[in-house]
């Protein structure tokens, strides 16, 4: 069997206690194969300390936006990610319906919706204290760029990293935020694409308004299923009403776009 970290093989693997997955003896603990439920592996003492770390962080106000920084090493990470979902926005939208011009612009759009997406996490991460970074997901990223040219779209270059061991309520408030902007962003999108058929503005630029709607509901929906490594499980295994809070508007917005 073959470590799910590296990929080494393995007569007899170790299997991780809070995943469930199997690993060489090298990736066996939590924290060596960044183990997703590594917050689950923590001592009595951790566990106090990261109480009162969570009551400080309640207490205190969310960051400044312009106080977040973002190194050197994470502006490449975030520019090698928007460059593979620009590539799946290309093939995404309809050039002989929208024009050169209006496609552009959606691609933009979608680019900006996965970086919005992906910076409120690590907003919301720092803001209780926090590090947070995004970081290149190699089978994530090799998966985006095939889909560029396959049929079937995947947009999963990476994640946010968030460094320490945050609890369950911590890490359901940073998984929701990503999709929940792509929520926002949808409904405003919808509404203005409505507004500009009631005025009977120009095809293209309605039909942008619709794609960038449509495609923001596609990335909330996903994101929020509650599966693997999406953001949907930190939620799911939070709280299933606090899950259903944001997946239910994110499955209306999903389904209007559809009707539409």
């Amino acid at each position: 069997m073959r470590c799910e970290k590296c990929g080494r093989e393995e007569v007899l693997p170790f299997r991780c206690a809070y995943c469930g997955r199997y690993h060489c003896a090298e990736h066996r603990l939590p924290e060596a194969h960044d183990c997703e439920f590594l917050h689950q592996a923590r001592s009595p003492v951790e566990i106090r300390v990261m109480e009162e770390r969570v009551k400080e962080a309640a207490a205190r106000k969310l960051p400044s936006i312009l106080s977040v920084r973002v190194s050197a090493s994470e502006a490449v990470h975030l520019s090698v990610g928007a460059l593979l979902v620009a590539g799946v926005g290309a093939t995404l939208f309809n050039v002989s319906l929208l024009g050169t011009v209006y496609a552009a612009a959606a691609v933009v759009a979608f680019v900006a919706s996965f970086l919005v997406h992906e910076l409120a996490h690590k907003f919301v991460a720092i803001g209780y204290g926090y590090l947070a970074v995004f970081r290149v997901s190699p089978i994530g990223a090799l998966l985006t760029a095939i889909s560029i040219l396959s049929p079937l779209k995947v947009i999963a270059p990476g994640a946010v990293n968030v460094y320490g061991s945050p609890n369950y309520r911590i890490l359901a408030r940073v998984a929701a935020v990503g999709p929940l902007t792509n929520t926002v962003i949808s409904t405003v999108s919808y509404a203005l694409a409505f507004a500009l058929m009631a005025l009977g503005a120009g095809l293209q630029l309605t039909h942008l308004a619709f794609s960038v709607a449509r495609i923001n509901a596609l990335l909330a929906f996903f994101n929020l299923l509650p599966f693997g490594p999406l953001d949907g499980l930190k939620v799911f295994a939070y709280s299933r009403y606090e899950w259903l809070k944001h997946f239910l508007p994110a499955l209306a917005l999903f389904l209007l776009g559809i009707i539409v």
